[in-house]
């Protein structure tokens, strides 16, 4: 006889060798055999995520007298484009190698940012530089830019995380590799700041290959569209499935 049971998957009950609340494993408290089907039915999530955080708070930025490379770190934290634009202008400024002044704007109409710089012309170098924010500010990553006094992102700036990727590996063995990955979802964030109950964007029904080993262990990994596990900064959520498995 088929049975549904709802299991609730809260990140602060991950496992102690856990990476991170959007990186764990989860001991469930019983062991699920014959395994028919696997619905991904709801979440409670807060978006505690940094707009600019750890993966990319690096800018690199060459002026024209004396070609001296600057690499400047932002402050971690969440911004709109405007404070993001003011915080940008502060700190190019104050690392300038010629006392240049920066003036960082972001056009509502365009969604880009425009740098400009007073006394000399300048270009950025996202080529090797790790944890960069070229993506965020719409400059092509892994790239440099021309030399000119001011630079206007080719792209449109993309300084929010709208939707994550909800990475799954139910099994019931001792992990190998952090990359085994047997269902995948996708989920639409809250505002920024706000807790609450999210949208599945692909809420649809998993069905394993026959038989499905058992399991008793979930592996969760919550990431962005740049594939880079999403950090909340320890906030805590909740996930919640449906297991369909034949009771003998």
């Amino acid at each position: 006889m088929d049975q549904v049971e709802t299991i609730f998957i809260n990140s602060r009950d991950r496992s102690p060798l856990s990476v991170s609340s959007s990186d764990f494993e989860i001991d469930l408290p019983k062991l699920f055999i014959n395994v028919k089907s696997i619905d991904f039915v709801g979440a409670i999530i807060g978006n505690t995520i940094y707009t600019i955080n750890n993966n990319n708070n690096k800018l690199r930025y060459i002026e024209s007298i004396g070609l001296v490379p600057t690499t400047v770190t932002l402050t971690n934290g969440v911004y709109t484009a405007n404070q993001l634009a003011s915080h940008l202008s502060v700190v190019l400024t104050a690392n300038s190698a010629n006392l240049s002044s920066y003036t960082v704007t972001y056009d509502a109409q365009t969604f880009k940012f425009t740098f400009s710089s007073s006394l000399v012309s300048f270009m950025f170098s996202f080529t090797g530089l790790v944890n960069n924010c070229s993506y965020e500010l719409g400059f092509v990553e892994d790239s440099n830019t021309s030399t000119a006094s001011s630079i206007t992102a080719p792209y449109v700036a993309k300084i929010v995380d709208t939707f994550i990727l909800v990475e799954t590996d139910f099994h019931n063995n001792v992990q190998t590799s952090n990359h085994s990955v047997n269902c995948s979802w996708v989920l639409e964030l809250p505002p920024s700041g706000t807790y609450t109950g999210v949208s599945l964007v692909n809420s649809f029904q998993v069905i394993p290959p026959m038989p499905m080993p058992s399991f008793r262990k979930i592996k969760i990994r919550l990431k962005n569209c740049k594939n880079k596990t999403v950090d909340f900064n320890g906030g805590d959520f909740v996930l919640m499935f449906d297991v369909k498995y034949s009771k003998k």
